[in-house]
């Protein structure tokens, strides 16, 4: 496994934010978080109209989500690409990162074995 494999780490480690684009990011990322089962990080925003709302009471561009984790105080967002650049030193994380943990990660794959085999056959 090579560092681009578990640069979604990073997001957890609260060493760099990701950033969303569009809704199909935002889903790609919600079920990310579901199958770590970290949904509940969510709260009752589970869309990514919901989160683009919230920016825009808050001020900040609606374009994109930034998202930020603390271990010592959970999900937050916020940011502009600029800001996260200048707090983290480097770029944010983007969905593409997740796809690493899909491809590779023995979790995952024992989680889809693991309901394949609790699947009864009618």
């Amino acid at each position: 496994m090579n560092r681009d494999d578990i640069k979604w780490l990073d997001f957890f480690g609260g060493v760099n934010t990701i950033i969303i684009r569009n809704k199909l990011e935002f889903n790609k990322f919600y079920n990310f978080m579901s199958n770590l089962g970290l949904q509940g990080l969510f709260h009752n925003d589970k869309t990514f109209e919901s989160w683009q709302h919230l920016a825009e009471i808050n001020g900040y561009v609606s374009d994109y989500i930034i998202f930020e984790y603390q271990p010592c105080k959970g999900m937050t967002f916020g940011y502009s690409i600029e800001t996260s650049k200048d707090w983290y030193d480097k770029e944010p994380l983007t969905v593409d990162v997740l796809d690493a943990f899909y491809s590779n990660s023995t979790l995952f794959k024992n989680k889809n074995e693991i309901n394949k085999d609790l699947e009864i056959e009618i």
